[in-house]
């Protein structure tokens, strides 16, 4: 993984991230940092994942909040979007 984008996640509106060995992210508080460390930590456990078993077969979403123990209201807009998706995909 040597890039990211997030966007519509807590504090964040839209950032795209190159990633190295060593990145360092200031900011002031609230401004969504730990956020972008726990996305990256997780990003590279699906990798790993990927990786080892040749798919990922878990809901993104559920797996992060579960993961990292983050409240639904950080996904409130991704949330809704997927139960919208859920109601008319058949």
């Amino acid at each position: 993984m040597s890039k990211i984008t997030i966007r519509n996640i807590g504090p964040i509106k839209d950032v795209t991230l190159n990633l190295n060995k060593v990145n360092v992210i200031m900011g002031p508080q609230s401004s969504g940092k730990s956020t972008i460390a726990k996305i990256i930590s997780y990003c590279q456990w699906v990798e790993k994942r990927f990786i080892l078993d040749g798919e990922f077969k878990y809901d993104f979403s559920e797996q992060f909040m579960d993961f990292h123990r983050i409240s639904e209201v950080y996904f409130s807009n991704l949330i809704a979007e997927k139960r919208k998706y859920r109601k008319y995909k058949k």
